[in-house]
């Protein structure tokens, strides 16, 4: 291990300043993961690992995960808690964090014959939070596919990756340009798949009674503008989560689009057993 004795130190120059606002995407190259329990799910991933960051008591902890994994010395990185909280920012719940290379990230167009169905995709979906808490929802319910388009955020993103606790571990993420075409394609060459945008519509179904299968691809759009119409029209469904109708103040016409992807995963998963 190396001990790391000054703030500016260039070993730890990745960890420096977590507060800030991240506005990179999914082609950024390294992520940076916090929390025991992230941790030890990266440390038992495929993911490669670049560096770990630890106060003494940590790496003490995870030095039998450490050695599995074959992390070089110069790559264990050490500090008391007052000089991590000095390079950081802020005061951490913890002292431990990791750099790791973000995973190659492939088309969905080129790889819709073999992706594992079910799938999550999210279109414009740009807040970090909402992102790894949908990545959780996901590696619940037992989705291990998620599709995202150039407007939604990395779900790499450290906070995406804390939210998550961990769960982007557990899926293979696919990226998309023109998600419309893809699911015309993939129409063709899996004729059992079925492609079912969640949208509140006068025309859509409830989603209590709505039958899935276990070769969906649920869509879900920004809260803001929803989901495309190009993508609307080439869906087979569109669902909407049934609400108290709008009287006043009294109740809200949609939902918070992580809290409606657990919902509807939950659905899904318990049509799909039935």
């Amino acid at each position: 291990m190396t001990v790391i004795t000054s703030p500016d130190d260039p070993r730890i120059a990745p960890y420096r300043s977590l507060r800030d606002i991240s506005t990179r995407n999914a082609d950024e190259k390294f992520f940076v993961v916090e929390n025991s329990k992230v941790i030890r799910r990266l440390l038992t991933s495929d993911c490669e690992i670049r560096s770990f960051f630890a106060t003494k008591h940590y790496y003490e902890e995870f030095a039998p995960l450490l050695d599995a994994r074959s992390l070089e010395s110069a790559g264990c990185l050490i500090a008391d808690e007052a000089l991590m909280n000095t390079i950081v920012g802020y005061n951490l719940h913890e002292g431990v964090m990791a750099l790791a290379l973000v995973p190659h990230i492939p088309y969905f167009s080129e790889n819709f014959r073999t992706i594992e169905l079910p799938a999550v995709c999210l279109c414009g979906v740009a807040d970090a939070e909402n992102v790894g808490a949908i990545v959780r929802n996901c590696a619940a319910f037992g989705v291990r596919s998620l599709i995202i388009d150039s407007a939604t955020c990395s779900p790499y993103l450290r906070r995406a990756v804390r939210v998550s606790l961990g769960g982007i571990f557990a899926l293979r993420v696919y990226r998309t340009t023109d998600l419309a075409s893809a699911l015309e394609e993939m129409k063709h060459s899996r004729p059992l798949s079925r492609s079912i945008a969640l949208e509140t519509s006068a025309q859509a179904h409830s989603l209590a009674t709505f039958p899935f299968s276990d070769e969906s691809v649920l869509i879900f759009g920004s809260e803001a503008s929803g989901i495309p119409s190009d993508i609307l029209s080439v869906c087979d469904a569109v669902v909407e989560i049934p609400m108290t109708p709008l009287v006043a103040y009294d109740a809200v016409n949609s939902l918070n689009v992580a809290a409606s992807t657990a919902i509807a995963l939950y659905h899904w998963r318990n049509c799909v057993k039935t």
